[in-house]
């Protein structure tokens, strides 16, 4: 008969990693990197116009064009490009808080509130099936801001939770957001009237908190105004400056490779590596070339191949179908 030890460790041995990118949430509607910035950007022209302007004046210079068109300004290469103004402005300081430029801050809410609207009240089937199908001991790791595979585990009865420091056996589903999430804040939250929880990582490596909440997984606070002034929603732009932010979020990096070591599956879903995402590459590189995982890259793209040609893995093999019904027959079979 076999020990409690080795049930624990036989089922941990099945577990499946699942590594989440835009292309997961595209098929709800909510816009990917290519559409995201136009869309931001024409809600922040119409509710915050003095600064909106103020951001197109400086990209219209820096490019030497009289008519800004966001659909085809490079999203990271904006970003980059307010981190400098940042820097040339005010010596490295910061602007208006501690928490960054008043343009990076308006940016990040309003890419948020686009998300937020264009996320469905009623998710596809396939994203409840996708949270119905999740075991206890599979992790998900997404690089989303949005709010689309927390609405479906709520939806499906399943707890989750960011913060994986202390064994919760209530938990079902831990969510691993390395690029932080548009319910998360970094400012100390008293009196809201959001119901704001400390993630408590201040337990694990460092020193700064992060707060959540679930109220956010619903439209309403981003479509009141009432609430302008109490998200600050903390997210990771793309960019040369996303350093800076992801030293926040040190305790969702450090010893990452630590999912991996029981895996016997990983998908990765709507991940289009950037070539100049080299944290997102690091990170895999580091981690997919040294197991024996089977590992399955979920994308249409026609050249995801080539995109994924830094990974050495011989367990390497490819989807090319965005993410609907027929991966998740795939992943049932493999799991």
């Amino acid at each position: 008969m076999q020990s409690l030890k080795e049930e624990i460790e036989k089922e941990m041995q099945e577990n499946n990693v699942f590594i989440l990118g835009a292309g997961f949430s595209v098929g709800a509607g909510i816009p990917t990197m290519d559409s995201l910035l136009e869309k931001a950007m024409s809600v922040f022209k119409s509710e915050c116009n003095g600064i909106y302007q103020r951001i197109t004046e400086k990209v219209s210079a820096y490019y030497g064009i009289k008519e800004v068109d966001y659909q085809k300004i490079n999203f990271s290469e904006l970003c980059t490009f307010l981190d400098y103004l940042e820097l040339i402005e005010f010596g490295g300081g910061e602007r208006f808080s501690d928490y960054g430029s008043r343009e990076r801050l308006a940016l990040k809410y309003f890419l948020c509130k686009a998300i937020s609207v264009s996320t469905p009240e009623i998710n596809p089937d396939y994203y409840l099936n996708f949270a119905k199908n999740l075991k206890k001991h599979d992790v998900v790791l997404t690089f989303n801001w949005d709010l689309l595979l927390e609405k479906s585990l709520i939806k499906c009865g399943k707890k989750f939770a960011y913060c994986n420091f202390e064994d919760n056996h209530d938990v079902d589903v831990y969510l691993i957001k390395p690029h932080g999430s548009m319910n998360w804040s970094i400012e100390e939250r008293k009196n809201e009237m959001l119901r704001w929880i400390p993630m408590n990582l201040q337990r694990g490596i460092t020193k700064h908190e992060i707060y959540y909440t679930n109220d956010l997984i619903y439209k309403y606070p981003y479509q009141s105004t009432s609430f302008f002034k109490e998200i600050n929603p903390f997210i990771v732009l793309p960019g040369f400056g996303k350093g800076f932010d992801v030293r926040r979020l040190s305790a969702f990096w450090y010893k990452l490779e630590s999912v991996f070591c029981l895996s016997r599956n990983i998908f990765v879903i709507g991940l289009s590596v950037s070539e100049d995402d080299y944290f997102i590459k690091s990170f895999l590189k580091d981690n997919l070339d040294l197991i024996n995982s089977n590992i399955t890259i979920m994308n249409p793209d026609p050249e995801i191949e080539k995109r994924y040609n830094f990974i050495k893995n011989t367990n390497l093999s490819f989807l090319k179908e965005p993410f609907g019904m027929n991966s998740m027959h795939l992943i049932k079979r493999g799991t």
